[in-house]
């Protein structure tokens, strides 16, 4: 590899005129093996070279002088509105008025409530994940039959009403997490954007009408993946990211696309040399999985966006995206000018247990040895907060990381070092031990116990999930989507905390991914209507599962009710595809995505399929 290595420097500094000799170098390079060509993809790693490391490293914190400096003190004016899910652009969700306070709280009378239909036959019923926006006099929510409804905070009546109800909004979940308001300018009127499945849609916030200008008569479609938090807007430039992995800067007046940046790098670009990938193209954007979904913040003074981004896809599957991964579960700095990135700082290296830093970034100011300092303060799944620099990223304390047990997988690659801070300290216990197991009666403690001492569940702190055993996570965590709130008037962060133990394995299984061939209008279908959930290689993205081997558990009858119908969070898709092609798609999954059966085969990679179980 060294070799390899030396000789493409040796191409790249060989003068131009000489194209003879460069040619010839050239040449010979193309002779040489692929370095990756010989790595045993099925080896086991080394528990006694892993002991043998330094027990921590730490990545030093910054000093007080260094770290960006606050324009001000706290102003209390500057936190009265709240036209953005979060309030403002910090994602802080702090509102400065005092009317209401603990001293009166108690004398608050509930006057109306609002009710929301169930929705006609066949719609998709969601979760409402995003909190309220209150502009121009209204109070704006979205409902469980999709509909985003604006109300009448002195009376509760509903005073519009926006349905998503053509054939290109009708798969998709309304706002999910999210609205942003645009109050306009001398030329250009007041709208409001929000996110319906994979399209970006602009309404006015007085009358729930399209805005006809923006797009096509009010909507974007992005491509490739749902629309779900919400935005942010500098300047002239609405910034949005989708489940596809991008962030797009648009133009606030007429959705032009202005710049675009993916969370999954391409060749030459930041971060490509930390994936090993099992299903990429040489030459191509890595499939990584890795996307926003939780939410961003936006600092308006300096014009940069922040971003939490999730863990490599499939979930606990690690032999398939080896290495360090960057861009994955990191907090990631975008320019919003540019649509560059600024710097980025990854909190757990190679996530196999589906911990990805979920909640929205928050904007805080506070006083730190004598300064008054901006930064940035992430809480994440595995119980931490990172507090770092808003203009470097550099951390403000000591970020330490401790050394990482091995895996057992064959062909699993565990990063040798994860995070184990000191300071902020981790707001829920990183590691399961006996003295949690539950005591909610002597049956279910008895059984717990049975489960550990048998070894099927192994204890310890960052377990790399098994095949034969299960490992403890928190994929729930700590802190998801929902995120925190920040007091910048005294300093304090408020968080909601998940405390729910996980069971996570994996189960091996032989595939031969379709081909084009055989299934090229059905893979057509799945790259429209599936792969944006189930991602590209069938492997499932976050809470949506792998498809490969689903008729090891559904019959074709089954998978046709459940593209029919939906399932879960999953919509129906009956009425956009209609009898013929949902038929074809359920023969694709059932058939085309069916395992292969030979023991005797052996791929050059293994392929695992995530299982998990949540416990008390």
């Amino acid at each position: 590899m060294c070799g390899s290595g030396l000789l493409s420097l040796a191409v790249y500094a060989e003068p131009a005129a000489d194209k003879e000799s460069r040619n010839e170098l050239i040449e010979l390079l193309k002779t040489l093996p692929n370095p990756r060509a010989h790595i045993d993809y099925w080896e086991v790693e080394d528990a006694e070279a892993r002991a043998r490391l330094p027990k921590f490293k730490t990545i030093h914190g910054t000093p007080a002088e260094e770290l960006s400096q606050s324009s001000g003190p706290f102003e209390r004016s500057e936190h009265l509105k709240w036209e953005r899910s979060h309030g403002d652009s910090n994602s802080i969700r702090y509102s400065g008025h005092d009317q209401i306070n603990k001293s009166n709280v108690h004398q608050l009378e509930q006057v109306w409530d609002l009710r929301t239909t169930d929705g006609e036959e066949g719609w998709f019923q969601q979760a409402t994940q995003g909190n309220p926006i209150f502009v121009n006099g209204l109070v704006i929510t979205h409902s469980v039959d999709r509909s985003l409804i604006a109300v009448d905070p002195a009376t509760g009546d509903e005073v519009w009403r926006f349905q998503p109800d053509d054939h290109d909004l009708k798969t998709g979940a309304t706002g999910r997490r999210g609205f942003v308001f645009y109050p306009g300018n001398e030329k250009l009127s007041e709208r409001l954007f929000f996110g319906v499945g994979h399209f970006l849609v602009a309404v006015s916030s007085k009358t729930g009408k399209p805005i006809e200008t923006f797009g096509a008569k009010g909507k974007i479609n992005l491509g490739g993946g749902d629309v779900r938090p919400a935005g942010a807007v500098y300047e002239n430039t609405l910034v949005v990211t989708n489940m596809a992995g991008f962030v797009l800067g648009l133009d606030v007046s007429t959705g032009k696309e202005l710049w675009e940046y993916s969370f999954s790098p391409g060749p030459g670009e930041y971060g490509y040399e930390t994936w090993d990938k099992i299903d990429h193209e040489p030459g191509t954007r890595l499939k990584t999985g890795v996307s926003s979904w939780g939410g961003m913040a936006l600092d308006e003074e300096r014009g940069l966006a922040y971003f939490a981004t999730s863990s490599p896809k499939p979930n606990y599957v690690g032999a398939q995206h080896r290495g360090q991964n960057l861009l994955s579960n990191s907090v990631v700095c975008i320019d919003v000018k540019t649509g560059k990135r600024v710097w980025d700082f990854q909190e757990l290296r190679h996530d196999i247990w589906d911990m990805e830093p979920a909640a929205p970034p928050m904007l805080v100011s506070f006083d730190h040895e004598g300064h008054r300092v901006d930064a940035v303060a992430q809480v994440t799944k595995m119980g931490n907060t990172l507090l770092l620099d808003r203009e470097t990223g550099r951390p403000v304390h000591d970020f330490r990381l401790r050394r990482a047990p091995t895996s057992t997988v064959p062909g699993e690659k565990t990063w040798p070092y994860q995070p184990h801070l000191e300071l902020p300290e981790p707001f829920i216990d990183q590691e399961f031990t006996r003295e949690d197991i539950t005591t909610i009666t002597p049956e279910a403690k008895a059984f717990v116990e049975a489960q550990i001492d048998s070894g099927a569940v192994k204890l310890g702190w960052m377990e790399p999930p098994g095949i034969n055993f299960n490992s403890v996570t928190a994929l729930y965590g700590g802190v998801n989507w929902p995120g925190g709130c920040f007091d910048p008037e005294t300093g304090l962060l408020y968080i909601g905390v998940n405390h729910t133990p996980t069971l996570a394995r994996v189960k091996p299984q032989n595939f031969t991914p379709p081909t084009q061939a055989e299934w090229k209008p059905e893979i057509q279908m799945y790259q429209t209507y599936c792969a944006a959930c189930h991602n590209q290689n069938y492997q499932g993205v976050g809470v949506a599962p792998g498809l490969v081997g689903t008729s090891e558990s559904k019959s074709l009858a089954e998978i046709i009710e459940i593209i029919t119908k939906g399932k879960g969070s999953m919509p129906p898709m009956g009425m956009a595809l209609g009898k013929e092609k949902t038929e074809a798609l359920a023969k694709f999954v059932h058939e085309g995505l069916a395992l292969d059966n030979d023991p005797t085969s052996r791929a050059r990679r293994p392929a695992y399929k995530r299982l998990q179980t949540a416990f008390c």
